[in-house]
């Protein structure tokens, strides 16, 4: 309930980027970038969403999502919380700094102010504790149940703002 409150803000019947961040060969790194195969699956009927799988250079990305003008965006990465395996964490992007996410070319912090400065939208941060990320390590049950989890509110706050209008 925590988690469709939070997004359902994001989704107003405007244009959202999604952009799942981590590394498919290191475990539960891959929460992101699973939550983005998944979403581009589910939503590709959606021209007023837009899901990037950015895996550990999400700087690459931020041509395609100027370029889009989303009303807001969403980041979804691993990250040490200090929560339980597979807890969801909702990230205010000012308090960034002192979160332990896990492996990227430019700190988060850096590419949450970029959009600020420039696609001026409003920005979510879903962090998911992870248990292990040693390269070859599967993705744990914890955090596979929790991405299929922010997938179906994803999946269902876009069909509920976008198709009942």
């Amino acid at each position: 309930m925590i988690l469709r409150n939070y997004l359902n803000k994001f989704f107003n019947g405007e244009r959202v980027a999604v952009l799942g961040i981590g590394s498919e060969l290191c475990g539960d790194d891959s929460a992101g970038m699973l939550c983005a195969a998944m979403l581009k699956r589910e939503l590709s009927k959606y021209d007023d969403i837009l899901v990037i799988s950015a895996s550990t250079a999400p700087e690459n990305f931020t041509g395609e999502i100027c370029d889009f003008k989303p009303s807001s965006l969403i980041l979804i990465d691993a990250a040490d919380l200090g929560l339980n395996v597979g807890e969801i964490g909702i990230i205010n992007p000012a308090d960034i700094k002192g979160i332990s996410f896990s492996t990227h070319m430019l700190p988060l912090s850096m590419l949450v102010q970029y959009f600020e400065m420039t696609v001026k939208c409003s920005i979510g941060i879903l962090g998911i504790q992870y248990k292990q990320k040693g390269f070859g390590d599967p993705v744990c049950e914890e955090v596979q149940t929790t991405v299929g989890d922010i997938v179906d509110c994803i999946t269902e706050l876009t069909i509920h703002n976008y198709e009942v209008k």
